[in-house]
């Protein structure tokens, strides 16, 4: 399991806001695991839309930051409240 960082670029109004977001991927090597992120990318992002308020949302990938290699276990667990 592979997690691909990206950093995307929302322009709203003129404004420009930044966010990172990490796409979870099933692949075999880090090469694979970019290929995988950037095909999902293409398939699902909506390069423009509508927010709430009726303005024009364009959004862009700006650049794959980071790929990092995880297994299938449990990261961190909330301590439990105490009795």
């Amino acid at each position: 399991m592979y997690h691909v960082k990206l950093l995307l670029k929302y322009t709203v109004k003129e404004q420009i806001f930044y966010e990172e977001s990490i796409l979870q991927v099933d692949a075999g090597s880090f090469d694979e695991a970019y290929q995988k992120a950037e095909i999902y990318v293409k398939q699902t992002m909506d390069n423009k839309r509508r927010n709430m308020y009726g303005d024009t949302v364009h959004c862009t990938v700006v650049d794959y930051l980071d790929c990092f290699q995880s297994d299938d276990c449990l990261l961190y667990t909330s301590p439990s409240p105490r009795d």
